[in-house]
């Protein structure tokens, strides 16, 4: 289940999907997996309470307005003992704010 901000990333990722063959469910018997979909959505529309064993966000959490309240979205989304992938250039919250400034230029 990939999830974007962006209606562009949405369209390449089902053209992959589609180029590969793997946008029908046909595609998921075949290789023992379910479905897999895109999707667009916001920051700050919840996703389904505990349906992810693995959460990997690439270069997106820069661009929440709002970062306490996006990691809880998906931290909730978590199954138990779920991991969550970070992979952006969001500052660690510990970096005071005299500092951040510094880094983020």
């Amino acid at each position: 289940h990939g999830i974007a901000l962006s209606a562009p990333e949405i369209y390449q990722a089902n053209l992959f999907l589609k180029g590969h063959h793997l946008d029908s469910p046909d595609a998921a018997k075949k290789t023992n997996t379910e479905m897999i979909l895109f999707e667009q959505r916001d920051y700050d529309e919840p996703l389904p309470p505990q349906s992810y064993s693995v959460i990997v966000a690439v270069e997106s959490l820069a661009h929440s307005p709002n970062l306490s309240h996006t990691l809880q979205v998906l931290a909730n989304a978590l199954q138990k003992g779920g991991i969550l992938l970070i992979v952006d250039d969001v500052l660690a919250p510990w970096v005071s704010d005299t500092r951040a400034q510094e880094l983020a230029h």
